[in-house]
């Protein structure tokens, strides 16, 4: 399976590129936008150890959790 990531379901490329993916394999989940990701990639670190409480770092433990 795959996971989306960098999903803005706001626009119509996030339409354009998710119909193809979900037809061509198991989509575990997926993961929005956030500039909190892109601040914790500057400090070297995964969301999930930058920002435990964050959506998006919950998101990823609940795909993580499910596999």
């Amino acid at each position: 399976g795959v996971v989306i990531t960098m999903a803005d379901k706001r626009t119509n490329h996030y339409r354009e590129v998710k119909e193809p993916i979900s037809r061509e394999f198991h989509v575990l989940g997926e993961v929005s936008l956030s500039v909190k990701v892109k601040e914790a990639v500057v400090d070297g670190l995964s969301i999930v150890n930058y920002d435990p409480s964050h959506p998006i770092a919950i998101a990823y433990k609940q795909i993580a959790a499910g596999l």
